[in-house]
């Protein structure tokens, strides 16, 4: 167990690396949340001159591959750090020199858009000419870049994230070397195998050299070969895919010692391709939605996925709802010379300073998330934290902004230059839906889920709102509507239904079915079977109709047990066809919430009237969305581990200048469902005390800083019940 850290400290400590300084938006004097006039001014002529030009259709790859015979020097696109070099026709990372080795080889190339949903990875391996036993191993990893940089030092254990496949080969008595799958520093499975050819002495490695390979498949499931027999096979995991990965291979030796020398390695990927669809690309337009009250919620979230190279701008709308004299009441995410700013405010309180991302305007597709509670607010960037606000500047309040919500401006007037796709606005900070989903095509229905802009819409100067709480937006002045390269997978909870359905245990099916004519003054029907469990969370009818005169229809959706929902009822006078989305595009004319609770299940019907003469059609397609709700975790198992000084020998005193570290053993495998720590220390300055718990896996979460205006005695608390930590729990 990883112990609990108390820091004696004489200094606060420096500011986290992810939120590199910037210059304040703020101007000596001015009004909460308001960016500097000049800079706005410059950023806002620069605006009508720097148009954006529309981007191409990205063009993605369905597979990478890397291979490399190590017959020359180091190839392109692998980094070699510690003891590992190329020559004489092999990747040596170590060698059975005594005193211990750390040899790691980097090999890039995937790209970050994209996910690694499968691979094959082969090579051969000589691991020879070591002590006996031979130690320690090597590793194969796929993890995130920013997990795998270059100073990272795995050795046979493997990264803490992403997929590990371990080869240990040190017999330590109690632990025999063995192959082992890890996923995220999770064991998934483990065998019992050597896979050194070492007693010491041995001098050829084309003698020694073994046949290895790892092979991920697409369902999740690992597959890995020595010397051409299956050790583990078909070993399910808990897999998804890995953006803007690297490639890790890496080993190490101690005081017991080996050759681990590679030749041969071949590494091929399959890769996710982003959905289709549309964003916006703009170049001085900007979207906006009338205000509504549901839009100032607490606890909330706001997201978008952007993409820009402009570093020049300050105070760039990216989402706003803020008026510039509102006295820092309302909300925006905006970008700052290529940074992206969030803050959030009522009459009242703030959280301020505003909160700052990495440097993101590189051309590249980023997700920016906010979200906000009455504890504290985050800045997430692609799915990780990237700063962090503790405590708010007076009582936590919602907003009571009237401004209308703006989507690539704010109300200063500095428009956003690049593309923007996917924004939604959350009634809710809940991870499980903001952070967790921030690569995820969204059904639309999902729990507390304000306003969703999915903009695929790729015509006319209408924003329609997925979430169908009507919150549609008007595009103005400049923009584009353009092929998407936003990398979604595709959503949870949803089904996709066309034609005639059959779904067992969560997965669906569907055949399409003919079209249907529509004579004059007439009442047609097309019918489809759902057979798929569960109740109604949300409704959305897809119609693609021919006609020459819609104001004769009137379409009506049936529910299996007879409820009848009205969709189109003449609207539309003499124009032609109708080709929509209920209630995404269009309003119905009468709601589809009365479907909710229903049952999935049973046959569906979907009625066309043409009520006046001299017009006739066809119903083309038709298709249904329904969602159901999703399911809530389990409960999380509470344990409860107490350091008791009475009748604990790991008890002891918080020492001067010091750092003291306290373990506790938690027994249970289960994963964690929340941490609550409970804390009662005695000191005479408690200023003087920066405190962390670290995780059996090494993950560090700082819960208080040293502050050396607190002069007080003793720090009895509960994180987070009654203290709200330094970093999320």
């Amino acid at each position: 167990m990883k112990p609990c850290q108390v820091d004696e400290s004489e200094a606060l400590r420096t500011a986290s690396p992810l939120t590199p300084a910037l210059s304040p938006l703020r101007g000596e004097g001015a009004r909460r949340g308001a960016l500097d006039n000049t800079t706005r001014f410059a950023a806002f002529a620069a605006l009508f001159i720097s148009l954006l030009a529309p981007s191409a259709p990205a063009q993605f790859p369905s597979s990478v591959t890397f291979s490399n015979d190590f017959n020359g020097d180091v190839p392109a696109g692998m980094t070699l750090t510690g003891s590992a070099t190329v020559n004489g026709g092999y990747l040596k990372l170590t060698t059975h020199t005594p005193g211990g080795q750390l040899g790691t080889a980097f090999v890039d190339g995937l790209p970050s858009a994209q996910g690694v949903t499968a691979f094959r990875a082969t090579f051969r391996a000589a691991l020879f000419g070591g002590t006996i036993p031979p130690a320690d191993g090597f590793s194969f990893n796929l993890a995130p870049a920013a997990d795998a940089s270059n100073g990272v030092t795995p050795g046979e254990e493997g990264l803490a994230s992403g997929l590990t496949i371990s080869f240990d080969t040190y017999d330590n008595g109690g632990e025999p070397p063995s192959i082992s799958v890890r996923w995220n520093g999770i064991l998934m499975g483990e065998q019992p195998v050597q896979v050194s050819t070492s007693p010491g002495g041995q001098s050829d490695p084309a003698s020694r050299l073994r046949d290895f390979s790892i092979q991920l498949d697409s369902d999740g499931t690992v597959d890995v070969a020595h010397n051409g027999v299956f050790i583990l096979n078909n070993l399910p995991t808990s897999y998804e895919p890995i953006y803007g990965g690297r490639w890790v291979l890496s080993a190490r030796t101690g005081g017991f010692t080996d050759n681990h020398w590679f030749e041969d390695l071949n590494i091929s990927a399959t890769l996710t391709v982003p959905l289709s669809g549309n964003c916006l690309n703009l170049g001085g337009g900007f979207v906006e939605a009338a205000h509504h009250p549901s839009l100032n919620e607490l606890p909330f979230a706001v997201g978008a996925w952007i993409r820009t190279t402009n570093q020049t701008q300050t105070g760039a709308g990216i989402v706003a709802k803020w008026a510039p004299n509102a006295q820092g009441n309302g909300f925006y995410m905006v970008m700052n010379a290529g940074r992206v700013v969030a803050f959030y405010g009522s009459a009242t309180s703030a959280l301020d300073n505003t909160l700052r991302s990495p440097l993101l305007a590189d051309g590249q597709w980023h997700h920016v998330l906010f979200t906000v509670h009455f504890g504290a607010g985050t800045l997430w960037v692609d799915g990780q934290s990237a700063d962090f606000l503790p405590s708010w500047e007076g009582q936590p309040a919602a907003t009571t902004s009237t401004a209308p919500l703006l989507i690539g401006t704010w109300a200063d007037g500095t428009n956003f230059i690049g593309e923007i796709d996917e924004v939604t606005l959350w009634s809710t900070a809940d991870e499980r839906f903001t952070v967790q989903r921030w690569n995820r095509r969204l059904s639309g229905f999902e729990p507390d889920l304000l306003a969703y802009y999915r903009f695929d819409e790729g015509s006319s100067n209408v924003a329609g709102d997925a979430s169908g709480n009507g919150r549609t937006g008007q595009i103005r002045n400049n923009f584009a509507w353009v092929a998407s390269a936003v990398p979604l997978l595709p959503g949870l909870d949803t089904l996709q239904i066309h034609g005639r359905v059959d779904s067992g245990d969560g997965t669906v099916t569907a055949a399409a079915t003919a079209p249907v004519d529509i004579p004059d003054v007439a009442t047609v029907e097309s019918s489809m079977t759902v057979a798929a469990p569960g109740a109604i969370a949300g409704v959305k009818v897809n119609v693609n109709i021919t006609h020459t005169f819609r104001g004769d229809l009137v379409i009506t959706l049936i529910h299996p047990d007879g409820t009848a929902v009205i969709l189109h009822n003449r609207d539309g006078g003499p124009d032609d066809d109708l080709v929509t989305t209920y209630p995404d595009l269009t309003a119905p004319a009468q709601s589809l919430a009365v479907l909710n609770g229903k049952p999935l299940n049973g046959t569906w019907v979907l009625r066309v009237q043409d009520a006046a003469g001299q017009d006739i059609g066809t119903l083309n397609t038709w298709s249904l969305e329904l969602a159901r709700p999703p399911q809530p975790p389990p409960p999380p198992m509470l344990m409860a581990a107490l350091l008791d000084p009475a009748t604990s020998a790991s008890a002891a005193p918080v020492l001067d200048l010091r750092t003291n570290e306290y373990t506790l053993n938690v027994g249970a495998g289960d994963p964690v469902g929340f941490v609550q720590v409970d804390m009662d220390i005695s000191h005479t300055f408690r200023g003087d005390l920066e405190i962390s718990l670290i995780h059996p896996d090494g993950t560090a979460v700082r819960l208080k800083d040293a502050d050396v205006n607190d002069d007080l005695a003793d720090w009895v608390t509960s994180y987070a019940d009654l203290t709200a930590p330094a970093q999320s729990l």
